[in-house]
């Protein structure tokens, strides 16, 4: 509670520095790095065949899924021409945070949140295709090879059926790239961490595959 009121003390006697401050983070840095994170899943998932996704930067929301882990879609339809969002997967993975408290995608993605709070690949398998959320979380619970598997590739277990994988940059790596060209790109060097969890993602699918393959109650694409 002292460190709050402290916090407000500064911040009134800074407060046009401050508005400053926060206005251009959240107009300009904020969607900046955000962009270029979208910007390598993007190119993750057109660097091949197996995975497509759904990207949407003005709502925050970006899915992606190997194509084998579809359930149905439209046979008549070009697979290209067929909305991700429209089709039934086994599961999905996703960009999302955990422990936070409202605090911007940087600070978590930098592990400076305020309650320790981190953002990363959310893994979240859709339960009704292996009967149900409880008899996922189940199956999971028996799971001990995969989840020992997944433990090593840094996946953290979130005991209700998903798997979340934390992305770590470096806010020294960012400042020092925005200082020098005042813009992100996907292949700037400090977003390697941001790639190397995709490939880290790529390498766990046939893990995720043993764990849904199994549960008893299996999808039927």
């Amino acid at each position: 509670m002292t460190q709050n009121h402290t916090a407000g003390t500064l911040l009134f006697k800074q407060l046009k520095t401050f508005n400053e401050s926060a206005v251009y983070f959240g107009q300009a840095l904020e969607p900046a790095l955000l962009e270029a994170i979208q910007d390598c899943v993007e190119d993750f998932c057109s660097s091949g065949s197996e995975w497509h996704g759904h990207f949407d930067l003005e709502n925050e929301d970006w899915q992606l899924a190997p194509l084998d882990w579809l359930i149905e879609h439209e046979e008549e339809t070009d697979e290209e021409e067929v909305s991700f969002l429209k089709q039934t997967h086994k599961a999905i993975i996703y960009i999302d945070y955990i422990e936070d408290n409202d605090d911007y995608w940087s600070a978590l993605f930098c592990g400076v949140g305020t309650t320790g709070g981190e953002a990363g690949f959310m893994l979240d398998c859709d339960g009704k295709a292996f009967g149900g959320k409880n008899a996922w979380k189940r199956c999971v619970k028996q799971a001990t090879p995969q989840l020992d598997q997944l433990a090593k590739l840094g996946f953290k277990n979130q005991g209700n059926g998903n798997f979340f994988l934390p992305v770590r940059l470096n806010g020294d790596a960012l400042a020092s790239t925005w200082e020098e060209s005042g813009k992100f790109d996907k292949d700037d060097d400090c977003f390697q961490p941001v790639r190397d969890a995709l490939e880290c993602i790529a390498k766990a699918v046939p893990v995720f595959d043993a764990l849904m393959n199994s549960c008893p109650v299996k999808a039927n694409k």
